[in-house]
């Protein structure tokens, strides 16, 4: 798998446009690596987890037409991972079709005016309250392209070539959240963002595939966070990525990353990456391709 990292952000971004802080000072100045769009990574060029509108400049930054995905999970329906009005930009009515791209251009100036393919978007429940609750998008409407289709932890499916297991994760109230294994051709990854640890059946699950990639956030950074907490610290990330380890879950070579950092727990780029290298960690970035073989 090719896996093109289009944000590392917690919800605040990175820095947060409102705050002057030492981290943000830092990551405004300096730029580069320092600098986190919300979370999402594109699996392939046709797999999206998690959808914003910061991620999706981001794709624009780095060079990437969406326009081949053909697959989008969400894990959970905060705003830092999931904008359903974003789902306008893809707004192309069958009945301009007919049209040559200048005439639509001309004529009808809608958002999008490239036929796309249908997009499979899976999610919990409250993912489709949030497509509902945006107006004018229906779960399945052939304008938009896109349909919607609930899923529950530990549910295992098809799509687009990719199996994919959701992971029921401790993060809002029960079965907001997923995390996902993403499998194709004996190749696993796991991305664990806004996952705040897992319960036996979720642990019970991931242990039983070895992955050439682990994502995980790594929200609170140097921040104690408690065990039952929402989300994951530095020493919570490490310990995670041991016991995955203990269980012999990582293949050779497998490439272990954090994700989700918030700059008021979370050193800049710059000075943590030099720290979690020693740990055998890598700190991903913005624009960071990441490629996996079995």
């Amino acid at each position: 798998m090719e896996i093109m990292v289009l944000g590392t952000g917690a919800g605040e971004g990175y820095p947060n446009a409102w705050c002057a802080c030492r981290n943000c000072s830092y990551a405004r100045e300096h730029g580069g690596r320092n600098l986190r769009a919300n979370s999402s990574i594109l699996i392939d060029g046709k797999l999206l987890i998690d959808m914003t509108e910061s991620a999706l400049n981001n794709a624009v930054r780095f060079g990437v037409s969406l326009a081949p995905v053909k697959t989008l999970l969400i894990t959970h329906a905060h705003s830092d991972h999931f904008v359903a009005n974003q789902l306008w930009k893809r707004y192309f009515p069958s009945a301009y079709r007919p049209f040559t791209e200048d005439e639509l251009c001309e004529r009808k100036g809608a958002p999008c005016v490239t036929p796309l393919p249908m997009l499979d978007i899976f999610g919990t429940r409250f993912v489709g309250e949030a497509i509902r609750s945006a107006g004018d998008l229906p779960e399945e409407n052939e304008e938009y392209h896109f349909s919607f289709h609930p899923v529950r932890g530990l549910e295992t499916f098809r799509t687009d070539g990719y199996s994919v297991t959701a992971l029921p994760a401790r993060h809002g109230p029960e079965g907001f959240t997923l995390n996902y294994i993403v499998e194709k051709g004996g190749d696993a990854l796991l991305y664990a963002s806004d996952t705040g640890g897992y319960g036996e059946e979720a642990w019970r699950e991931v242990s039983r595939r070895r992955y050439s990639c682990v994502i995980l956030e790594a929200t609170t950074g140097n921040t104690p966070t408690p065990e039952d907490a929402p989300h994951m610290s530095l020493e919570k990330a490490q310990a995670f990525f041991q016991t995955l380890r203990a269980r012999g879950c990582l293949a050779p070579g497998s490439g272990c990353y954090l994700t989700h950092m918030s700059p008021h727990w979370t050193p800049p780029h710059d000075i943590l990456a030099p720290i979690m290298e020693q740990k055998g960690i890598g700190v991903a970035y913005d624009g960071q391709v990441i490629r996996t073989e079995a």
